[in-house]
């Protein structure tokens, strides 16, 4: 079982205001994980590396400390994977719908 990462303070303000802030993901279906085969649920470019760091959700959460330590120049991350990392804050999904449940309207 992946031992539970343990960020910095400085680390943790970085990832949150990131998750806040967040564009729209900037990867498709087609985008891998770098260690397995699964989808990509992260990118991370570090400095002097030509190209991003592709990660699933559980490769993410294993290797997020060290990622965070070698100050990536830019990074993204889907919050809904982030959940089981201490202190960072996940929005709740929006689940509502308009309308009666029965019809589109």
């Amino acid at each position: 079982m992946t031992k539970p990462t343990t960020l910095s303070p400085v680390q943790l303000d970085q990832i949150n205001e990131a998750i806040k802030t967040a564009p729209e993901s900037p990867l498709n279906a087609l985008d891998l994980c770098d260690r397995c085969s699964k989808g990509a649920k992260a990118q991370f470019t570090l400095p002097h590396a030509e190209n991003p760091l592709r990660f699933c959700g559980h490769h993410t959460r294993a290797y997020l400390g060290a990622l965070m330590a070698a100050q990536p120049v830019s990074f993204w991350v889907a919050a809904e994977d982030l959940w089981t990392v201490n202190g960072v804050d996940v929005p709740a999904p929006d689940n509502r719908r308009a309308g009666d449940g029965l019809t589109d309207s």
